[in-house]
């Protein structure tokens, strides 16, 4: 199993945001911020897993999933990525994340939904990762990032449920998301209403989304 490498350039922001050299943890054979990578270049699942338990063992900060998705960008996740940016709705760019999740994370299993009043979206959870909580707040919380890139800042999701345990301090979270997380549950789910998952966005561009799909394909 392996995971698409640009990704890596979240872990290596969120180091920096923390005042840790990220070549102390990403060795140069992995990533570099300008580095070029062929296309849809991969790195085994255990060499990434290394990188979160180190870096989590340098921050010491519970909070990191939750922090590092604000060091994500679209570009980490190469043409996908991109096509986010362009896509019409949330509901496209959302859709279009879950059938081609693979191409950036060959374990991530992320699903779609459509609810009264509401688009949901459920991530299993990878009992293969060392570190599952931190994992799960990171990816809900990356997704958020990403909507609320095309949306804007205001959006809320309906709910946010987790099966980990509450923090001991769940403000956080509450904080970060905008609704009271309900923890305990037996899912890891973002939901947000249809009216703000099929509003028509302004970054919107049919011809850059193929262009980039043409590429996702290829990768």
């Amino acid at each position: 199993m392996t995971i698409f490498a640009p990704l890596t350039g979240m872990l290596w922001r969120t180091l920096e945001a923390y005042g840790i050299d990220p070549r102390r943890v990403i060795k140069e054979d992995i990533y570099q911020p300008d580095g070029a990578f062929r296309m849809g270049e991969r790195i085994p699942y255990s060499i990434y897993n290394q990188l979160l338990e180190k870096t989590a063992s340098l921050i010491n900060d519970p909070t990191v999933g939750l922090k590092s998705a604000e060091y994500l960008h679209p570009s980490h996740l190469g043409a996908l990525g991109h096509a986010w940016l362009a896509s019409s709705t949330l509901k496209t760019a959302i859709e279009r994340a879950q059938r081609f999740s693979r191409m950036f994370d060959e374990r991530l299993d992320m699903q779609v939904s459509e609810e009264p009043g509401i688009l949901k979206v459920n991530y299993a959870t990878d009992s293969s990762s060392p570190l599952p909580e931190i994992a799960m707040d990171s990816n809900l919380a990356s997704l958020l990032t990403l909507c609320r890139l095309n949306f804007g800042k205001d959006l809320l999701p309906v709910y946010v449920r987790m099966c980990r345990a509450s923090p001991p301090d769940p403000m956080p979270w509450h904080d970060f998301f905008g609704v009271e997380v309900e923890f305990d549950q037996s899912e890891n789910s973002l939901a947000i209403k249809n009216q703000d998952a099929t509003k028509q966005l302004t970054g919107s561009s049919p011809m850059l989304v193929a262009l980039h799909e043409d590429v996702i394909r290829r990768q």
